[in-house]
């Protein structure tokens, strides 16, 4: 087949692909999710926690804090340096929030990033930088 259609072997590739094994993993069908009528509110907050605690249980922690409120977390820095203790770290998170059930207002917000924080204390002895 090669000489057939004047193919070298650097130009030919065989793949063998399980199509069963593909469809095993495919979920099952997708539900459309209406995108929220209400806005939602960014906050933006630093905390100082030990090296060893990974951004991923804090992100778990706040996720946990209201599952109500809080739709989003993400780590946009993480800083190991000078103007820190040693063995410490700054991790800065947006946290998105926002209801199905009309506008927040910050007095909401205010309250649920206050005990984000009182969580995060409590699990990490995390304190908001300054």
């Amino acid at each position: 087949m090669l000489k057939a259609y004047d193919l070298g072997k650097e130009n030919v590739v065989v793949m063998e692909v399980r199509l069963d094994k593909l469809f095993e993993v495919r979920s099952g069908k997708k539900k459309f999710v209406a995108p929220n009528k209400y806005p939602s509110m960014n906050r933006d907050i630093a905390i100082v926690i030990k090296k060893e605690v990974s951004s991923k249980d804090v992100i778990e922690c706040i996720k946990r804090s209201d599952r109500g409120l809080i739709k989003n977390v993400t780590v946009f820095d993480e800083y190991i340096g000078e103007h820190l203790e040693e063995g410490m770290k700054s991790l800065a998170l947006t946290i998105t929030y926002a209801s199905e059930e009309g506008t927040l207002k910050d007095d909401v917000v205010n309250s649920a990033e206050q005990k984000v924080l009182r969580d995060l204390e409590k699990s990490f002895l995390a304190k908001l930088r300054n």
